[in-house]
C-alpha cells in the first residue's frame, strides 16, 4: 500500500475514533440537551420511588448514548488495525 494512502487512512481512522470518543465522553450533556431521559420507556410497578425512577431513566439514556459512541469508535479502530497491519 502506498505510504500516502496509509497516512490518509490512519488520519481518517483517528478522526472517526475521536468522534466516537467525543460522543461517549459527552453522553451526559447530550442526554440533558435532548431530554432523552423522558423518552426512555420504564415500567414502574411500585418498586421504585419517583427519584429512583428518574435516576434509572437518566442512567439508561446515558448508557444508550455511550453505546452509540462506542459503535462510532469501533469502525475507526478496525480501520486502524487494518492499516497498521
Amino acid at each position: 500500500m502506498d505510504s500516502t494512502i496509509k497516512i490518509a487512512l490512519t488520519v481518517l481512522a483517528f478522526i472517526i475514533m475521536l468522534a466516537g470518543i467525543a460522543v461517549t465522553y459527552a453522553a451526559k450533556a447530550i442526554v440533558k440537551k435532548y431530554k432523552m431521559e423522558e423518552k426512555v420507556k420504564f415500567e414502574n410497578n411500585g418498586r421504585f420511588t419517583e427519584e429512583e425512577e428518574k435516576k434509572n431513566r437518566s442512567e439508561s439514556a446515558i448508557l444508550k448514548v455511550k453505546m452509540i459512541g462506542a459503535g462510532i469508535c469501533l469502525p475507526g479502530a478496525l480501520l486502524l488495525f487494518i492499516v497498521a497491519r
